[in-house]
């Protein structure tokens, strides 16, 4: 592969694939060792547990569809996107698999440890978007500065609901 196409594909997945990786063998392992710890399963009203279902799938595919609908209308990496998903978060396909997909995911398997998960999820992926985001202020300077005191990583902040 020469290194523009690395670069290209670098610049298109960022750090989706091992993130992506990472994160599903860390709820593989919190899964297992819940079993292996007997810990109870969520005891949740089958309503509750399908409403809840149903707000996860919504915001996995705003998240999701929309931030990729959003990238590509906005040439996917030529100029910051800032609006759809991205006016509350920064990394909203990255948000869909912390947070999103492992409530999803604890849910369905009615797994307590697996909703545990999130918090080292969270943390590493704070950890691994660090070289994405020195990219990003490179490329974009303080107007990339700026978007980032007021939106969060991955969970809207307070300033970017207020604004909408």
């Amino acid at each position: 592969m020469t290194n523009d196409l690395k670069l290209k594909y670098r610049q298109i997945l960022g750090v989706g694939p091992v993130g992506g990786l990472v994160t599903v063998i860390v709820w593989i392992v919190f899964y297992f060792i819940g079993e292996w710890l007997s810990i109870p399963k969520m005891a949740i009203h089958p309503a509750l547990r399908g409403g809840m279902l149903l707000v996860f799938l919504v915001d996995a595919v705003y998240l999701l569809g929309g931030g990729v609908m959003f990238l590509i209308r906005n040439g996917w990496g030529t100029e910051l996107v800032t609006t759809g998903p991205y006016q509350f978060v920064r990394h909203p396909i990255y948000s869909v698999l912390i947070y999103s997909a492992t409530g999803a995911l604890a849910l369905w398997l009615y797994s307590w440890l697996l909703l545990a998960s999130v918090l080292p999820l969270s943390l590493f992926w704070s950890w691994l978007v660090q070289k994405e985001e020195r990219y990003m202020l490179e490329k974009f300077g303080a107007v990339y500065r700026e978007y980032m005191e007021k939106t969060g990583q991955f969970f809207p902040s307070m300033k970017a609901l207020k604004e909408e």
